[in-house]
């Protein structure tokens, strides 16, 4: 199972220096929806909520009946051998009916329905199991929305309502759900005993959470945490190395997640900055930046493609956020007596709008604005996760080449990759932010054996790729075009460590559809590259790519549907037709 892990110095910086991952996740599609113009403060939103009272009765078997046990079944890709998939694996997690503006979900956690193939929920006390679809998800949230279209599984059911409140520490709190150890539902009851922001294990992205000291087990994961009869935050992760901790979702984070489901039918992610900062709690560094009494974090290192490195750089001083002074440890404060990171301020901030923030800067205080951004740890120079993604790849003479990200570093060296990895793929999986629009770190994972290729050997497991013909590589699009493009005889590809490999290219393409019987391949590319192939034959006007694999994931002609028939060649690919109307597949029929 993955790991949960804090930022080890408290600095609220990007830069993750994670030595140990010992926070784990309680079990183990959609993906994170793409950006929307920022929008004016959310409305409220009706999603249950009502403040406690005397008059406030809630029938506890009402609430019991409400907790949904999920069953979940997965094929995740294996990310080392992206032409093939893992094996299926049965899971099961815990989730709740709630009643969104009228419309009733099961809420439960993203890391249970992850790559799902099928879920199937039950009610409390009941023994049928209903099919359910995934409605909306935020991985970075950790939070889904589960729809049944059965109407008998709604009958006799009551939606639970959240509390619009933060508790107060040791505020009694009742954990609901189905851990492992038996079938039916378990109530645990503890208090709550911190609140703070933590790093959430599914997608390593920094949020608010309150910890707990009530049982959390694998299989409580999307439970409801209970408050006064009514829902406070949604349980999903506990501390493997540690007694009596175990963390819930508080609803501010929900109510995010629900607002912008209901205001946009999307969800538009939780706000980020951009900016890395060290803490100022040297008394002579304080002298040096010559701040006084203030108080506040240094500027380390700023997003280049994000707002803040237009509006910050490197030794301005963050004294306030949005009205909030910031503290010399990067915290602020949330209500008497309690403190927090800093974060916490912008990450319940909707992308697009503005986080205010005074500065010290050249012996002189200023007030700046800077736009926030929506956090996708799925989406950086190195992703932190890919949940309920396909890995995007090709491969060439028996080269396959992908992008680097977390899941491919834990399939290739491990669940502790960060001791065993080589140094200098280190420094690009930690590396916070990008320096160009859609970059990506281009690595080959192995050479499959093939005459077209031998006696070509790899210095390490992941050899990362620097130029392809003598060009930069920027990404695995940018990878499969330029070896496309390659005019004359030979491919030519330059590594970090192992040096270069020069291929045939003729015999690279003939070479192709045996590696792919060979290595059982469902497909020699993602289908996130199939055009890239297309768009090359519309510009090219010869029969340059005569001898390419457009038909990659099919070697029969009954299997591809053409307006311009393609003749089928013995080596398995199409010739593309010499004149006449441009070649199109039919996406339909050309399924891997």
């Amino acid at each position: 199972m993955a790991a949960a892990f804090c930022d080890p110095d408290g600095l609220g910086s990007e830069m993750e220096v994670e030595k140990k991952m010992d926070a784990e996740e309680i079990p183990t599609p959609i993906p994170d929806v793409e950006e929307v113009p920022a929008s004016p403060a959310p409305k409220p939103v009706d999603c249950g909520n009502a403040e406690p009272s005397q008059s406030h009765k809630v029938d506890q078997m009402v609430i019991r009946n409400a907790v949904i046990k999920i069953f979940c079944t997965r094929k995740r890709p294996m990310w080392y051998y992206p032409f093939q998939n893992d094996y299926q694996r049965n899971s099961t997690s815990s989730g709740f009916i709630i009643n969104a503006s009228g419309t009733r979900y099961i809420m439960c956690n993203g890391h249970g329905i992850a790559h799902a193939t099928s879920i199937r929920v039950r009610k409390n006390g009941d023994d049928t199991k209903y099919l359910a679809t995934v409605a909306h998800v935020t991985h970075e949230g950790d939070l889904a929305l589960l729809v049944v279209k059965k109407k008998k599984f709604w009958k006799d059911t009551t939606p639970l309502n959240f509390h619009n409140i933060l508790p107060e520490l040791q505020a009694e709190v009742i954990v609901m759900g189905y851990p492992t150890g038996g079938d039916s539902l378990s109530i645990t009851k503890g208090v709550v005993s911190r609140i703070g922001v933590q790093k959430y294990t599914h997608s390593k992205a920094s949020l608010p959470t309150i910890q707990t000291d009530a049982a959390i087990n694998s299989g409580n994961s999307g439970g409801p945490a209970i408050m006064n009869n009514q829902v406070i935050g949604v349980a999903f992760q506990g501390k493997r190395s540690s007694q009596n901790i175990g963390y819930v979702i508080p609803y501010c984070v929900v109510h995010c997640f629900l607002s912008s489901v209901l205001e946009h039918g999307k969800f538009c992610g939780f706000g980020q900055i951009g900016i890395a900062v060290q803490t100022l709690e040297n008394e002579s560094f304080r002298d040096f930046l010559k701040i006084g009494e203030r108080t506040g974090v240094r500027v380390k290192k700023t997003n280049p493609l994000a707002d803040s490195s237009k509006k910050l750089k490197p030794d301005d001083v963050m004294l306030e956020i949005d009205g909030k002074r910031i503290g010399n440890d990067a915290t602020v404060e949330l209500r008497q007596s309690e403190r927090v990171s800093w974060w916490w301020v912008f990450s319940m901030k909707r992308p697009g709008s503005m986080a205010k923030i005074k500065i010290f800067r050249e012996g002189k205080e200023d007030m700046v604005e800077v736009e926030l951004y929506p956090e996708r740890k799925n989406d950086g120079l190195v992703p932190r996760h890919l949940h309920d993604e396909k890995p995007t790849y090709f491969v060439h003479g028996g080269l396959v080449l992908t992008r680097l990200s977390w899941p491919l570093l834990s399939s290739t060296y491990g669940s502790s990759w960060w001791q065993s990895m080589p140094p200098v793929l280190k420094h690009k999986a930690y590396k916070p932010y990008r320096d160009k629009e859609n970059e990506q770190v281009v690595v080959m994972t192995q050479i499959l054996d093939n005459p077209v290729n031998i006696n070509y050997k790899v210095c390490q497991t992941l050899e990362r790729v620097q130029k392809i013909n003598g060009v930069d590589v920027l990404n695995v699009e940018h990878a499969l075009k330029l070896i496309l493009s390659t005019e004359g005889k030979f491919l030519r590809i330059d590594f970090e460590h192992m040096g270069s490999i020069v291929l045939n290219q003729k015999l690279a393409f003939e070479a192709n559809p045996k590696i792919k019987e060979e290595h059982r391949m469902f497909s020699l590319w993602s289908d996130n590259l199939k055009d890239v192939l297309l768009l090359k034959c519309k510009e090219d006007g010869t029969d340059k790519f005569s001898a390419s694999p457009v038909a990659a994931t099919r070697t029969d002609s009954t299997d591809i549907d053409i307006q311009n028939p393609l003749t089928p060649l013995s080596n398995g690919f199409l010739q593309r037709p010499q004149a006449g109307p441009v070649v199109e597949l039919d996406e339909s029929k050309n399924e891997s």
